[in-house]
């Protein structure tokens, strides 16, 4: 009798686990994409995760919020790495993608990327 009344509370009880096990590889997946570039907009990521934009902008905002990510989301909505690069003549974050080419807010080359 103790065996059926414990059983569908167990069984609640591991979906749920499951669950939260599935949101934090999410997030930490989240957050090693975000990190690797440095500086990423809505837009990007939702590319690369196959979501809708405004998810992935929510998915980001949640990651910051408990400490997966260590950044900000600037005023045009982007991710901006804590460590992102910085355009020396300008000093606005760069994506790591970018490179050694030209910095995409001045048009200087920028000495940036990884």
């Amino acid at each position: 009798m103790c065996a059926l009344v414990f059983f569908i509370p167990g069984l609640l009880f591991l979906r749920h686990w499951q669950r939260l096990g599935s949101r934090d590889l999410a997030l930490a997946h989240v957050a090693g994409l975000a990190e690797a570039e440095g500086v990423v907009d809505a837009k990007t990521l939702a590319q690369r995760l196959g979501v809708p934009e405004a998810d992935a902008a929510k998915i980001v905002r949640i990651a910051i919020r408990e400490g997966r990510l260590r950044g900000e989301m600037d005023a045009s909505g982007r991710f901006v790495a804590a460590n992102a690069p910085r355009c020396a003549a300008c000093g606005k974050p760069v994506p790591r993608s970018v490179g050694p080419g030209a910095c995409p807010a001045c048009g200087k080359p920028a000495a940036g990327g990884a």
